[in-house]
């Protein structure tokens, strides 16, 4: 059985599919979609087609016949905490639909909503219900474009229960404490307190990584395109301790970004004082915060939110209880998405948001009377397709033949067309092949005297003195493109290419030393040389600079006396 789960954040839209087998799950499908230009489009069909192309390249292909569990979260749901008295469970449907209309009037279109009992007592013998609104406008819309791309059953549940099942399914057994799981996106902060391993609250508000990147470009003096790219390639979070051993340079970023999780860590600490003054929490100790979403990649957030919080802080692992052995898995960016599909394969809690008449309806079909009203109908039906099959029963034989011969010939036809094809498609294979090899000594070439010229131009020669590089290796990029798993009335077609060869390599490592007096300045005038050698050129797609070994100079000049030696890696992502 799998699921597909789905959330549109505000930059990406995210996507899943969990497969289960016997007791675990593993996802085999998951993208995440940037929004771009997409994000700034006006509501109306312009926006709505190009979301859904969107929407085809995040869905698995083949998908039409798994369920699709959307995650709503911010301004597209409501979730509130309601104490209901201890009631039938129809009373209590019906208490709550009066609460989701009292919590939103003026609403156009009608609203959507379902409740949760949490098993938590609230005040007055009452027990504590998680209800969820949402308004059916907004559904309706997000409805159709999954439709348009594909989709056939549609449900909707609030993200928070899906961050609330990511946590449940990282622990390998209960747990006793009282904790809170911070998601932090890019704009929003979605908070979900779980106590004795029971959801007790939840909240979003806003400051997310976004803060991080203005907190960048304002210390920096750059623009936001800039400071995220820095923020996705360069950021660390560093302690007092460890900040005192930078550069000026590497203090100032270092100081942006603790000023930006700062203010995510105060968002966090202003909820964890408002949980407190619910009643049915009685001022509730939290123990530990466990962070996932964007953010929680950065290396040592957790130490300084920690200090910050005064309070334990680790990374959520929601693939502690899968089976996938795929590292390349970012379950930090889709800890919730993945939640909200488990919930749907019932390994973990679910609100589906209906509305008040589809909830009728449900009830109504399920009513004895329908079986007195549908029992007669399907008597008639079965009665008109025997009349209509005796009536047309003697031409049966003559129409089978007609059509054998029909398909006969037909595939006789198509496999005539299958042949041809597969010549032509092994020509263009061998075409983009030959294109492949002869197209990558010359892309090798063109980086080289790239590189070349800037460590020969007059502004660089004395910046990059001490930079040398020692080899050069080109990746040659093959991936295998499987059968579209198209079928006709023949058979499954056969002669989709097994291979797509990409012209051009897209990696390149280059190896190299370089002299400096600290490991960290060597390292930082390796990403000024890959900085300078794509300026103007256009090249590179991004880079990432690895230290491989650090060693003393072995020279006895004044000139190298107490240096080091770092030798490095470069791994170039190439953008043809």
């Amino acid at each position: 059985m799998s699921v597909i789960a789905i959330e549109f954040e505000s930059t990406s839209i995210k996507c899943v599919c969990v497969k289960t087998s016997g007791r675990k799950w593993r996802i085999v499908h998951h993208a995440i979609i940037p929004l771009g230009e997409v994000a700034r489009y006006p509501e109306g069909k312009t926006g709505s087609a190009a979301l859904s192309r969107l929407l085809l390249e995040a869905l698995p292909p083949n998908f039409s016949g798994s369920p699709v569990i959307v995650g709503l979260s911010g301004r597209a749901t409501m979730l509130r905490f309601v104490a209901a008295p201890s009631v039938s469970e129809s009373r209590l449907e019906s208490m709550m639909a009066f609460e989701a209309e009292s919590s939103a009037v003026g609403s156009k279109g009608g609203l959507s909503f379902d409740y949760l009992r949490l098993g938590i007592p609230g005040v007055n013998a009452t027990d504590m219900v998680a209800l969820s609104v949402a308004q059916n406008a907004n559904i309706a819309a997000i409805e159709e474009n999954l439709h348009r791309a594909g989709a056939k059953k549609v449900q909707f549940s609030p993200s928070a229960i899906g961050l609330y099942n990511a946590f449940i399914q990282s622990q390998s057994t209960g747990t006793d404490e009282n904790v809170l799981i911070a998601d932090i996106g890019a704009n929003n902060v979605s908070l979900v307190l779980v106590s004795h391993g029971k959801m007790a609250f939840a909240r979003t508000v806003s400051g997310g990584g976004a803060r991080i990147t203005s907190a960048i470009a304002d210390a920096l003096g750059i623009g936001e395109k800039d400071a995220e790219e820095i923020k996705l390639h360069r950021s660390r979070a560093f302690s007092d301790a460890d900040m005192a051993t930078l550069g000026e340079d590497e203090k100032r970023l270092a100081r942006a970004i603790s000023s930006g999780i700062s203010i995510i860590g105060g968002a966090i600490d202003n909820t964890i004082m408002y949980c407190r003054t619910q009643p049915w929490l009685n001022g509730v100790g939290i123990s530990k915060l466990f962070i996932t979403g964007g953010a929680a990649k950065m290396v040592g957030i957790e130490n300084v939110l920690s200090a910050r919080l005064k309070m334990p802080v680790e990374r959520l692992n929601v693939l502690g209880g899968s089976s996938n052995l795929d590292a390349e898995i970012p379950q930090e960016f889709l800890s919730s998405v993945i939640g909200v599909a488990l919930g749907g394969l019932g390994r973990g809690e679910i609100l589906e948001l209906k509305s008040s008449a589809t909830r009728e309806a449900e009830r109504y079909r399920r009513h004895d009377m329908y079986l007195w009203v549908a029992g007669p109908a399907i008597g008639a039906m079965i009665l008109v397709f025997i009349g209509g099959f005796l009536l047309y029963g003697y031409s049966y034989d003559a129409y089978a033949k007609d059509f054998q011969d029909r398909t006969s010939r037909e595939k006789v036809v198509r496999d005539n067309f299958d042949s041809f094809r597969g010549t032509l498609d092994l020509i263009s294979i061998n075409r983009e092949y030959l294109l492949a090899k002869t197209s990558s000594s010359a892309y090798f070439l063109e980086l080289l005297l790239a590189i070349k010229a800037t460590l020969d131009s007059d502004t660089n020669k004395d910046r990059f003195k001490t930079l040398f590089f020692m080899d050069m290796t080109v990746g040659e990029a093959e991936r295998p493109k499987k059968n579209d798993g198209r079928t006709t009335l023949f058979g499954p077609r056969t002669t989709v290419p097994e291979a797509e060869v990409i012209k051009y390599p897209k990696s390149i490592t280059l190896t190299g030393l370089c002299r400096a007096s600290l490991g960290s300045s060597a390292l930082e005038l390796a990403r000024q040389f890959c900085l300078e050698l794509d300026k103007n050129k256009d090249l590179i797609e991004e880079f990432n600079v690895v230290k491989e070994s650090e060693n003393k100079v072995d020279d006895p000049s004044p000139a190298w006396r107490n240096m080091i030696e770092v030798k490095f890696r470069i791994e170039l992502k190439m953008k043809k």
